[in-house]
């Protein structure tokens, strides 16, 4: 009793000394507030291509080797550390893909355009990896190589900068926390897809074929970036604003838009 009144004693000290701040308020966590970050514009877009994205590179990920191992590459079968050993090209597109993905946002200024673009990319990429995947092995390891740069490169991009613009998002109002609440929501969106994607994957290739399968993945991936077309619209309106030297005549007036984004106004004269 007197050791817990002592505490108290000393308790109350500190917060005189503001050692402690004072606030009785237990630190629990606004649920509504972490929904109310699902409307981040571009949020709901990104966090379902990136649930599209990861669907697809997961289940590359898991079954390829699989994949490879059960199809004669050339008429010959592929040993389980062949198999292996060319799924691991995939890994390496992938990292070579996001790389080259983060270039191209920054080089841009949009992350969606970049993002689109490799989506719509990884397309022809499926699509040729299971027409002719099987030809010989020289031709195999450049289409597994390829398609790891298209399909990796999105996700990785949305799971870092994407998640970072959006976390500043002046919607937020300079609210750090937000930040990590806006990653932990795109990557557990995602990480959703990498938990359904390899299990569908299983199913259909036991009852459909591997056919099916990659007829899924490419429709995956277009649907993946028609989620993000107003967000490419967006970023291509955008650019037009902020070309340089940008002329806009309204009001019998011109608009000139100058590189550093400050507007001039100048009368204009109608010939």
């Amino acid at each position: 009793m007197w050791d817990c009144l002592h505490q108290s004693i000393i308790w109350r000290k500190m917060r005189q000394m503001n050692a402690l701040p004072v606030t009785d308020q237990p630190l629990t966590m606004n649920l509504s507030k972490m929904w109310r970050a699902l409307f981040i514009p571009g949020m709901l877009e990104f966090s379902l291509a990136h649930f599209f994205a990861k669907m697809v590179s997961y289940s590359f990920l898991l079954w390829l080797p699989f994949y490879l191992k059960n199809n004669e590459i050339g008429d010959h079968c592929l040993t389980t550390f062949q198999s292996g050993a060319i799924a691991a090209a995939f890994d390496v597109g992938g990292m070579i893909g996001s790389i080259g993905a983060g270039l191209l946002s920054d080089l841009l200024n949009a992350r969606a355009v970049a993002i689109t673009v490799l989506l719509y990319s990884s397309i022809p990429m499926i699509f040729l990896l299971r027409k002719f995947g099987d030809v010989n092995l020289p031709l195999t390891i450049f289409l597994v190589l390829i398609t790891g740069v298209c399909v990796i490169g999105p996700h990785s991009v949305i799971t870092s900068a994407v998640s970072a613009d959006l976390g500043t998002h002046k919607s937020l109002k300079g609210n750090r926390k937000a930040k990590s609440t806006v990653t932990g929501l795109i990557n557990g969106i995602g990480s959703m897809g990498a938990a359904f994607g390899p299990l569908i994957t299983g199913a259909l290739s036991s009852h459909k074929g591997w056919d099916a399968v990659f007829y899924l993945f490419m429709a995956l991936y277009f649907a993946a970036g028609l989620l993000l077309t107003r967000l490419v619209v967006g970023e291509v309106k955008r650019w037009k604003i902020c070309s340089p030297s940008l002329k806009r005549k309204a009001s019998g007036r011109e608009m000139l838009i100058s590189e550093n984004g400050s507007v001039h106004e100048s009368e204009f004269i109608s010939s």
